[in-house]
């Protein structure tokens, strides 16, 4: 086999293979070796025929893509970047500290129902929207010398569940609670009309007891590392006691709660 670039072709066909860019024709096996001159214009056709075929199967390297629409009319509009997905919010384990003033309202027992006040400190531990709270506690009359009640409190354990506002929280829970209980009730009785006889009694309580509540409260400002709580609780404790078998109380509680995410 021979390849046409070997032939001696016309100037003017080589002029017009270079013009349709088919450089590759030179390099295609058209002929035999031994080729006749009157078969020549025949494997000049077959070459001819190659070179439409080659010319429609691939364009030249003269060929330019016109420019589509959007490329002609480019803008300076940013193509937004795909979001990212945002991940599920998840609570975290919040601890914090809690001091607490209260007001005790007896309404059964305590000394006889004599006013008195509290004192606690815990420890405020969240994760969504459950909270517990143990307590360390104690309460003690101030009103009347004569009826003396001390009420300590090794622990007191509130659940809460909590509702959340945009800044505060709201809470609803009930409790339970170990108590050392040491109430002194000084009586005085008076006998006769015309002789008149006065004689005094004193009542002695130390007893071990269990209370138990029910808790519903606020806390303000919840974002921030202080929180102000407002609460009330309705109080039961059970003892042994020398004239009835439990007490009551209402508790009014203002407090503080520190650490953040309630």
């Amino acid at each position: 086999m021979i390849y046409l670039s070997s032939l001696e072709l016309p100037s003017r066909f080589r002029v017009i293979v270079a013009r349709i860019g088919l450089r590759t024709l030179y390099d295609h096996p058209v002929v035999s070796r031994r080729i006749v001159r009157k078969d020549f214009m025949n494997h000049l056709l077959i070459g001819a025929f190659s070179c439409l075929f080659v010319w429609q199967a691939a364009p030249t390297s003269g060929y330019t893509q016109e420019p589509t629409q959007a490329a002609a009319s480019p803008t300076n509009e940013r193509v937004p970047e795909p979001s990212t997905p945002i991940p599920p919010h998840r609570e975290r384990l919040t601890v914090g500290g809690s001091f607490y003033f209260s007001l005790l309202l007896p309404t059964e027992g305590y000394a006889r129902e004599t006013r008195g006040v509290g004192i606690d400190g815990g420890v405020w531990i969240q994760n969504g929207h459950l909270a517990i709270e143990p307590r360390l506690s104690i309460r003690f009359d101030l009103t009347d010398p004569g009826r003396d009640y001390v009420h300590l409190v090794p622990l007191e354990l509130g659940t809460y569940g909590l509702l959340k506002l945009e800044t505060a929280s709201l809470f609803l829970g009930p409790g339970l609670g170990l108590h050392l209980i040491s109430e002194v009730v000084e009586l005085e009785r008076t006998v006769g009309s015309t002789v008149i006889a006065t004689s005094k009694a004193r009542i002695d309580d130390d007893v071990f007891g269990v209370g138990v509540f029910g808790r519903a409260g606020v806390i303000l400002n919840r974002t921030s590392v202080i929180s102000v709580s407002l609460s009330l609780d309705y109080a039961l404790t059970f003892a042994e006691f020398q004239r009835s078998s439990y007490e009551s109380a209402v508790r009014a509680n203002l407090g503080l709660v520190f650490g953040r995410g309630r």
